[in-house]
């Protein structure tokens, strides 16, 4: 194995096994190169922040050889090996290494069998009482993020996600049926769509054998206020409008003065 280049170990130049002008020719055609097999992750906001690739390449010498180039937070290191099985051995032990970190899986994109992937999808799911169900909403996330349920909720697993994500649901929903009734009972327009189960079905390779699909649901209870429940919902919505009316004089005097 040869360092060709990197950020902490002493490269092949550096021990003299390599002049600089050779180094930068096989960097040249490093670039030149086929891309073998590569894994790949990134942040939150998409952008990527790891990747190790393995590249067929042919030496300034004219022979064929293989690196892996991995580039990181910490630093890049570019090594090439003689062996092509070298090179494969030494491509999965590095992704192997970073496929686990303290927030869960740490690779987006990879090849290398046995690597838990980061990313999921994500469906939840509403039924129209007695009915059908329909779909509420969809979305993607990755395992070791934050779940916004004011809980600080970090699943690492579909499991966890699923029921984390189903218990975020069935509380939204609730409060939702309850909005609904409350609108009702004063002849009010009904925004709240009303749903008597949810369901959360999640996606994902968390385990590194494969995508699977895990779905959780859970009853709501469709909700009848009391009489209690609906004036003070009534003197709610009542200091609403007068608070919504004095605003608007207020913009009227700004505006007019």
């Amino acid at each position: 194995m040869r360092v060709i280049e990197s950020t902490g170990e002493r490269t092949a130049v550096q021990l003299g096994h390599l002049t600089p002008e050779h180094q930068e020719k096989i960097l040249q055609a490093l670039e030149e190169g086929i891309m073998l097999r590569s894994s790949t992750a990134s942040d939150k906001y998409g952008q990527q922040t790891h990747s190790i690739t393995l590249v067929a390449y042919t030496s300034p010498l004219g022979v064929g050889r293989r690196a892996v180039v991995q580039y990181i937070p910490e630093g890049s290191e570019i090594v090439d090996f003689d062996d092509d099985a070298d090179a494969e051995a030494h491509y999965e032990a590095q992704v192997r290494e970073l496929a686990v970190t303290s927030e869960g899986p740490g690779w987006d994109a990879s090849d290398v069998a046995g690597v838990a992937l980061a990313p999921y999808a994500w469906t939840r799911w509403g039924r129209v009482p007695g009915g059908e169900w329909e779909c509420v909403e969809r979305g993607r996330a990755r395992f070791g993020e934050e779940i916004d349920d004011g809980r600080w909720a970090c699943p690492t697993s579909l499991e966890e996600v699923a029921e984390t994500r189903l218990e975020l649901a069935a509380d939204r929903q609730a409060k939702e049926n309850v909005f609904a009734a409350l609108c009702q009972a004063l002849g009010m327009i009904v925004s709240s769509v009303v749903y008597d189960a949810v369901r959360v079905e999640v996606t994902g390779d968390d385990t590194g054998h494969g995508e699977r699909t895990v779905t959780v649901e859970y009853p709501v209870a469709m909700h009848t206020p009391t009489e209690d429940e609906v004036a003070d919902f009534r003197r709610a919505m009542a200091q609403i409008y007068d608070e919504q009316q004095r605003e608007a004089q207020e913009e009227f005097y700004v505006y007019a003065g």
